[in-house]
């Protein structure tokens, strides 16, 4: 088999923009980065479409869903724990969904990484390039779905002026960014929001940005109603970071596997149809729409749509 690595120029086409729209430091950091893979052969292949045919088959799947919410009260419950007992390390708030040690989605293809933490290094350089690109001219910003506080944190490092907020709807969640700011010192509030039932009660500031990176996911087809709290509160930009089902193209055999994986999980399904929708109505103006053909096993989970309520 024969090593490949990814360059600046695959960076810059796997993010939809020109090598001119990538700082020197991201660079420097994508040339320093051990970014070499292997294509796999057909025996490969064969064993990795089985194994992910096998996981939408098994009837322990997790579905997304409001039905789930106790799943993400013990997970970001365990990276609370792991983050107390470490003294605080920001390293303990890596999401476990970034797996390491297993192939990946590469331009429509499986690939195995030479370094074991291909996909999280990627994404911590696909994470500052949308960040510098997108979110540089807010005064605040308001993460939805935040999680562990992982992205906040490297926020507060980019942009340490900015005021942020992270909204989760579990207490685990909101009891680390608690922390980050009384332990770390991080400017960085958090507020329990349920998407489901977005509380629009919530004070928006008019030059605030909105982000959500592999969170609308979990809304499934109920995404109507976070979707018209948005429209309310008119944020100046959304940065919204997804498996978007819409992308995949199902005469690929990556794509479709993908598409299949997402249907049975109950991911978020027709958002940027109903976005193109409410274009054409106009009440939202659509910046940027990206497949970004890298990602976990499973599916292409750095897909970004950039959009604004008009």
């Amino acid at each position: 088999m024969d090593l490949n690595h990814l360059s600046v120029k695959d960076f810059s086409e796997i993010f939809g923009v020109s090598s001119e729209k990538i700082s020197e430091d991201i660079k420097e950091l994508i040339n320093k980065s051990n970014f070499s893979y292997y294509r796999l052969d057909f025996a490969g292949i064969k064993e990795v479409i089985l194994k992910i045919l096998k996981r939408i088959d098994s009837p322990d799947l997790g579905i997304a869903g409001a039905q789930g919410k106790e799943r993400w009260v013990r997970g970001w419950q365990e990276n609370l724990d792991n983050f107390i007992k470490s003294g605080y390390d920001i390293n303990e708030l890596v999401p476990k969904f970034i797996r390491p040690n297993q192939p990946i989605r590469l331009f429509g293809d499986y690939v195995v990484p030479l370094n074991s933490e291909f996909e999280l290094n990627f994404y911590k350089i696909f994470r500052s390039w949308i960040f510098s690109e997108y979110l540089f001219g807010f005064d605040t910003i308001y993460e939805f779905g935040c999680g562990t506080g992982f992205n906040l944190v490297e926020l507060a490092k980019l942009y340490p002026e900015k005021k942020l907020h992270g909204l989760e709807w579990v207490s685990p969640s909101v009891e680390i960014l608690r922390l980050l700011r009384e332990k770390c010192g991080y400017n960085i509030t958090g507020h329990l929001f349920d998407m489901f039932s977005p509380d629009k009660n919530l004070e928006v500031t008019p030059t605030s940005a909105f982000l959500a990176i592999g969170a609308l996911e979990q809304i499934g087809k109920n995404f109507e109603p976070f979707l018209e709290f948005v429209l309310e509160k008119r944020p100046a930009i959304f940065v919204h970071v997804d498996s978007i089902t819409e992308l995949y193209g199902e005469n690929n055999l990556s794509d479709y596997l993908a598409l299949k994986h997402d249907i049975k999980r109950n991911y978020l399904q027709g958002y940027l149809t109903r976005l193109r929708e409410l274009e054409k109505e106009g009440r939202v103006e659509i910046m940027k729409v990206q497949k970004v053909s890298c990602g976990g096993l499973y599916h292409d989970g750095y897909s970004y749509i950039i959009w604004k309520p008009k």
